[in-house]
């Protein structure tokens, strides 16, 4: 069984071959092995569906359109407008072979986050078949 929930701060993108990856260092739940705090991304560790969701806030006069792939290539995206603080949202159910790479890349813009406890971006998945 695979479960893992994490909130992200978009004060700390990993900036990985010019890949902006959206750093989610918060573990809210873990079941199970996947999620890698180190590089921000779940590695499946079985071959199988999973599905993903996250939702994530644009700052204020700003826009965000934040991307979800796999093994690299982008699956869906979800946007928030500058007109406030928008939130924006999307999943996705995915065929996953063992290894394969699901993460979050903030493609335009810019995310809200605080510097508190408070969870504005969030990245959820599990093991559906």
């Amino acid at each position: 069984m695979s479960v893992w929930s994490v909130s992200c701060c978009y004060y700390f993108v990993l900036v990985l071959a010019n890949v902006m990856v959206v750093f989610c260092p918060g573990v809210v739940q873990q079941v199970g092995t996947g999620w890698n705090t180190a590089t921000s991304e779940f590695l499946a560790p079985t071959t199988g569906v999973y599905f993903f969701t996250f939702a994530a806030m644009s700052d204020h006069n700003t826009h965000f359109r934040v991307s979800l792939r796999h093994n690299g290539a982008e699956v869906v995206n979800a946007y928030g407008d500058a007109t406030g603080y928008q939130m924006g949202s999307q999943s996705a159910v995915l065929y996953l072979n063992a290894g394969d790479s699901v993460y979050l890349q903030l493609e335009e813009g810019r995310l809200y986050d605080a510097t508190s406890t408070r969870a504005y971006t969030t990245f959820t998945g599990f093991k559906v078949l």
